[in-house]
């Protein structure tokens, strides 16, 4: 949200060219910033880091495709 803020792109809308980059980035900023004051309370190894990373994000994505899926949230694009 804070990037596609700083491009103007309103909310809910991804652009058609690299809409998936950012439709990923967008989906991941949340857990990235959920990740951070955990690392302050759980040391944890790298490895371990990237596997919750990829879980999240993956979490993450597949919530928001269901939410699409079932029509509560709608799409909007634009050039």
């Amino acid at each position: 949200s804070f990037v596609k803020r700083r491009l103007r792109i309103s909310p809910g809308v991804r652009v058609r060219r690299h809409g998936w980059l950012q439709y990923t980035v967008d989906q991941a900023d949340s857990v990235v910033g959920c990740m951070l004051p955990l690392r302050l309370i759980y040391r944890s190894e790298v490895g371990e880091l990237l596997t919750a990373l990829a879980l999240g994000i993956g979490i993450h994505i597949g919530i928001d495709q269901l939410i699409y899926a079932i029509g509560v949230k709608s799409r909007a694009t634009t050039s």
